[in-house]
């Protein structure tokens, strides 16, 4: 086992269909061996966590499962706000902060945008890029200290890769497409590249947490930042029943090899 007093803070993109495990990995963190129940803020932003009996954030007790209404995506900004100030004035507790999930909050969003400047969408695209990527800067691991965990829904779309033209060109061949985290527009192909870890998630019966990949495929997205020393350590591409503390464990020797090493 690594070092338990390393804490080493990175971004983690789990996602897959519905019912797979993601909401139990995500609250797996809260019977962490490394992690304290205070240490983390929950925000749910589309009921998943209901049934679970998780701690119920509660503004005596700042911490836990936060509901926040998926209507109003400005409130995740709110929250990072809150966060980044206290970061600055040192008086953050938050460890980790999760987003439970990142579909449904870029979903609501555009669909709200829509509605407010309809006729405006090219405009209205742009304009989700920049208030999509707001928040999530000021919770980057890098930036904040702070290990960023968010959930996100599957779905068969375009590669991000492929040419665009091919959308506007009723001649030519239907573009490629790949399963991939269901987030429309470029915030889609942006939020890709904030993350240490994006892995796929199914079910199967091994525990109750779910299977998820963490290796590059041909026709997913999935992969990590430590693809070179995972696969030098020998550490499988896929974690069965996984939970919060089986990952950063992994992240927890990577990070200690990388030490090593330098």
């Amino acid at each position: 086992m690594a070092d338990a007093e390393l804490f080493v803070p990175y971004g983690h993109l789990d996602y897959g269909e519905s019912k797979v495990g993601k909401t139990d990995y995500l609250l797996s963190v809260f019977d962490s061996k490394y992690i304290k129940p205070e240490e983390v803020l929950y925000l749910d932003n589309h009921g998943s966590t209901r049934g679970f009996g998780a701690p119920r954030y509660d503004p005596k007790k700042p911490y836990g499962v936060k509901a926040i209404r998926p209507d109003k995506p400005e409130s995740f900004l709110k929250e990072c706000e809150k966060i980044r100030s206290n970061i600055a004035r040192g008086t953050n507790k938050y460890k980790v902060v999760i987003l439970d999930d990142v579909s449904e909050h870029a979903q609501a969003a555009i669909q709200r945008r829509n509605k407010e400047q309809p006729g405006k969408s090219i405009r209205n695209w742009g304009e989700h890029l920049d208030a999509m990527t707001e928040p999530i800067r000021l919770i980057l691991p890098e930036y904040s200290g702070i290990i960023m965990l968010m959930s996100a829904r599957a779905g068969r779309m375009t590669d991000v890769l492929e040419d665009k033209s091919k959308l506007m060109d009723a001649n030519s061949d239907n573009p490629d497409t790949v399963i991939r985290p269901l987030i429309q527009g470029q915030f889609g192909t942006w939020i890709l590249f904030q993350f240490d870890l994006i892995s796929f998630h199914e079910f199967d019966k091994v525990g109750t947490h779910g299977t998820a990949d963490f290796w590059p495929a041909k026709d997913r997205y999935s992969g990590n930042r430590f693809l070179k020393k995972w696969s030098k350590m020998k550490i499988p591409r896929k974690v069965e029943d996984m939970t919060f503390d089986k990952v950063y464990e992994i992240v927890q020797k990577v990070a200690q090899e990388e030490t090593n090493d330098g």
